[in-house]
């Protein structure tokens, strides 16, 4: 197992770290479906988007040498969850997956209890610190985080209706004479726009001395 995936998980960590490039625009994942093995770009839509694994969803199987393995993180608990370090999932910017991960699996245990012994599950199990609204000495309103965070805890998630660039662009304009723009940047074909779709993490206002940041891309807020 370990033989078999540790060079895509380099590849993957790479990325996120900026040590490599990627080549091209980043493309929507589209799982694959295509007869032989996934190393072909020219048949396989995973082999094509270079530094990613197949997923679960793909038809390829579980066998497939390229298929995200999950972690091999040994099961924690609440008290003392597992994943915290060393972790291949957290380790490839990704959260840990109940159907491949075995630190989180729901075998004896429910799948609450299950998602209580893992660190890198924030976002599934919606693990997000208390946030409220107030004045901000910024720009208008800012969101508040209402308890202590320590450095790496997920304060929240942006939310909003997912557009392309272009619409984005479109839409900017607007926002621009408005002098108020809910516009996230995912990547270099999505863009997030939470003006009416979004959640109390849209105030997050920009800041010349932030002290948080959007995951995966050291993106300050």
């Amino acid at each position: 197992w370990a033989a078999a995936h540790a060079s895509l998980f380099r590849r993957q960590k790479n990325i996120l770290e900026n040590k490599t490039g990627r080549k091209g625009p980043p493309h929507m994942f589209v799982p694959c479906d295509h007869d032989g093995p996934c190393d072909d770009a020219a048949t396989c839509s995973c082999a094509a988007r270079g530094a990613y694994f197949c997923e679960k969803y793909c038809a390829c199987g579980p066998d497939c040498r390229a298929r995200f393995p999950g972690c091999r993180c040994a099961p924690g608990d609440a008290g003392d969850p597992s994943c915290r370090s060393g972790c291949e999932c957290a380790a490839a910017g990704r959260e840990c997956d109940p159907d491949v991960c075995r630190c989180c699996a729901v075998d004896a245990r429910s799948a609450a209890a299950a998602l209580d012994g893992c660190a890198n599950v924030a976002l599934r199990a919606r693990r997000h610190a208390r946030v409220a609204l107030g004045r901000s000495s910024t720009h208008g309103w800012g969101a508040f985080a209402l308890q202590r965070c320590k450095p790496g805890d997920f304060v929240g998630e942006y939310r909003g209706e997912l557009v392309s660039q272009d619409e984005a662009d479109r839409r900017g304009k607007i926002y621009d004479k408005l002098n108020c723009s809910f516009l996230f940047n995912l990547d270099e074909e999505n863009v997030v726009d939470a003006t009416r779709k979004g959640a109390k993490m849209r105030f997050a206002n920009h800041s010349a001395d932030p002290n948080c940041a959007a995951p995966g891309g050291n993106r300050p807020l």
